[in-house]
């Protein structure tokens, strides 16, 4: 007795059903306005979209053909001619924006060449008839991208280097605990990667401090679980821009300590991991919480957590700030450091592992 019955019109529900029209059974199609909200979080592909009959084109040879061409192009990036061919075979493959990158570069390599102008002329008009939906209503066809998955968030270069990639990813294979537990909370907190970045780091620190491996393992786990208990907390917190209240603040400091009660639930009794999920927002000086715990109260775990979580967070876009810049975020890890708040010797040691 409660359904009601509703009329909606407008361009947003025009898109909305003239996406569900065109997507393939099991995939997710999103407009362009989308694409560049999540795009940072999901490997995200555009979509070609033509009528045309192609059974007679070999997708799987001009695949092998241009994997040969991006090889010549990586050992030679002044060969014009692999350049050029890529292009065109992007082009065969109805992908004329990563055609019209290729046409582009050989352009430049040789500017006076009428057939690469004439290529790249093609790939540009042919853009829309390819990669753009007419929608009823507009005039301009929007562009329409499928979303493949989730990005590993350690394998952004700018964050995590390549060499440190190479020795410790492999630490992600320890942790047992399935993904969709922690990312509700990432997806409402706007964090998305954010636990198995800090995971990793904290296996890495305590590496360097020749922890052994169950200890290093401890850690891992913990880093992954820090931020649990924030689905306790009021989702419109989590991510608002602007100042918080103090009675908001209290709120939010609560979630150490119910990360460790979910972490419990999970059947995860060991003291060093519950204690690190407790302590990684205490500061050396006093100034963290839940406990404003001193010096040697708090513990190593929760001391290369407290780093680790820093580093992770400022290096990672949220919805109230842009992300920060490698070495920016090092600089104000240093800074919490010299002002006593952070161990000196978990500082260093991360800036050693993220030195490129």
């Amino acid at each position: 007795h409660l359904r009601k019955t509703y009329t909606a019109i407008g361009s947003v529900v025009n898109l909305a059903a003239r996406l569900q029209e065109i997507c393939k059974p099991g995939s997710i199609y999103i407009d362009e306005e989308t694409y560049y909200e999540v795009n940072r979080f999901f490997r995200v592909k555009r979509v070609r979209l033509n009528d045309e009959d192609e059974e007679d084109t070999d997708y799987e040879q001009l695949r092998e053909k241009l994997a040969k061409l991006i090889k010549r192009i990586k050992s030679n990036p002044r060969d014009v001619d692999a350049f050029f061919e890529a292009g065109k075979i992007y082009f065969e493959l109805k992908e004329p924006s990563k055609a019209s990158c290729f046409f582009k570069q050989a352009l430049a390599l040789d500017p006076d060449n009428p057939d690469i102008k004439l290529a790249y002329a093609d790939a540009n008009m042919f853009k829309d008839r390819y990669e753009k939906v007419a929608l009823k209503g507009k005039k301009t066809p929007l562009a329409v991208f499928e979303v493949i998955g989730l990005k590993d968030p350690l394998h952004d270069r700018t964050v995590i280097p390549e060499k440190f990639y190479q020795k410790y990813n492999f630490a992600e294979g320890f942790i047992q605990i399935p993904k969709n537990v922690v990312l509700p909370v990432e997806a409402i907190d706007g964090s998305i990667g954010h636990a198995i970045v800090v995971a990793v780091l904290c296996y890495a620190l305590a590496d360097c401090f020749k922890l052994n491996e169950t200890r290093r393992r401890n850690l891992l786990l913990a880093g992954y679980l820090l931020d649990l208990g924030k689905k306790k907390i009021s989702p419109h917190l989590l991510n608002r821009k602007g100042t918080l209240t103090e009675l908001e603040l209290a709120e939010i400091r609560l979630h150490p300590e119910e990360s460790v009660d979910m972490a419990k639930k999970l059947g995860i009794n060991d003291p060093e991991i519950l204690r690190t999920i407790l302590e990684h927002h205490e500061y050396l000086d006093g100034s963290g919480y839940p406990f404003q715990k001193r010096g040697e109260q708090i513990s190593l775990g929760g001391r290369i957590a407290a780093v680790a979580d820093m580093y992770a967070a400022l290096t990672a876009w949220r919805p109230y700030r842009e992300r920060w810049e490698k070495n920016a975020a090092l600089e104000e890890i240093e800074k919490s450091a010299r002002l006593g708040r952070l161990d000196r010797r978990v500082v260093d040691h991360l800036k050693k592992l993220l030195s490129e």
